[in-house]
């Protein structure tokens, strides 16, 4: 058996102590167990708080399709602490436990604080050897952002780059109006007053001035500037034979936020 632990989780390597472990930083999960057998499972360990800001942030989706990309068919969600003391609502987080556990192969388990989550671990470790799960000559993959993109995927990272557009309302943007063009386009003809992000709120002023001045802005001569995605290409259009990419900085949010950039051309998207 060899139970590796991600470097970050520094208060469960200290509880762990008793259980023999290497201190790795891993790829995806904040525990990995591979045993003689060919049997592995992955583990996550997530505080109450964490979760919350987790789903505010759009992370939770994210971290929960870089698990499942590993192939692992035993995927575990210690989820530490009383749900009810998050400043999220204590059903939303019910339903994004509730959610995790449906998926093939994936299990949450919920402990009161570090030193449950720590006992639960070491039963993982004695018992998960039984389990069936990725077989131990394959290394699981490394599930790292895709470097190559669709279309659509590249038009969510160009309207997260605006300030205050988050994920939630990007994708609530494209699915309102399907493309960038048509977004921009919306902009030019004063379209956006009416989209609503949920139940209760709009899109409100300043975010449709920021959307704006991104998209929609005029240039010196008054003219709206090209909508991406158009079939005319100027001289320098990236697109062209020679012509040049306009990068721009993309934050590269994930399960580990490391505050790092990715930089994407702000004309077709694509990673520079």
């Amino acid at each position: 058996m060899a139970l590796s632990v991600d470097y970050r989780e520094r208060g469960l390597i200290e509880a762990l102590a008793s259980v023999p472990h290497t201190v790795q930083t891993l790829p995806v999960g904040d525990l990995v167990c591979v045993y003689e057998e060919g049997n592995t499972w992955i583990a996550e360990r997530k505080r109450a708080d964490d979760l919350a800001k987790s789903i505010k942030t759009g992370r939770w989706r994210d971290q929960l399709d870089r698990l499942h990309a590993t192939g692992s068919r035993r995927i575990f969600f210690l989820v530490e602490g009383d749900l009810r003391s998050t400043s999220m609502g204590h059903e939303s987080l019910l339903g994004a436990c509730v959610n995790a556990e449906l998926r093939k192969g994936s299990h949450v388990i919920r402990t009161m604080d570090l030193e449950e989550t720590a006992a639960v671990v070491r039963h993982l470790v004695e018992k998960g050897g039984s389990c069936p799960g990725l077989p131990s000559s394959l290394t699981p993959p490394v599930a790292k952002r895709k470097r190559d993109a669709d279309r659509e995927t590249c038009w969510l990272r160009q309207l997260m780059c605006i300030p205050s557009i988050s994920e939630r309302i990007a994708r609530k943007l494209l699915d309102e109006f399907g493309t960038l063009p048509a977004i921009q386009k919306a902009l030019a003809e004063g379209g956006m007053k009416k989209v609503r992000i949920d139940d209760r709120t709009c899109l409100g002023k300043a975010r449709i001035e920021k959307l704006t001045y991104y998209l929609a802005h005029e240039n010196s001569e008054g003219q709206l500037l090209r909508s991406l995605g158009e079939p005319s290409l100027s001289p320098l259009d990236c697109r062209r034979p020679g012509g040049q990419h306009v990068p721009i900085k993309q934050h590269t949010a994930g399960p580990r936020d490391n505050g790092e950039f990715n930089m994407i051309c702000s004309l077709c998207g694509c990673c520079v």
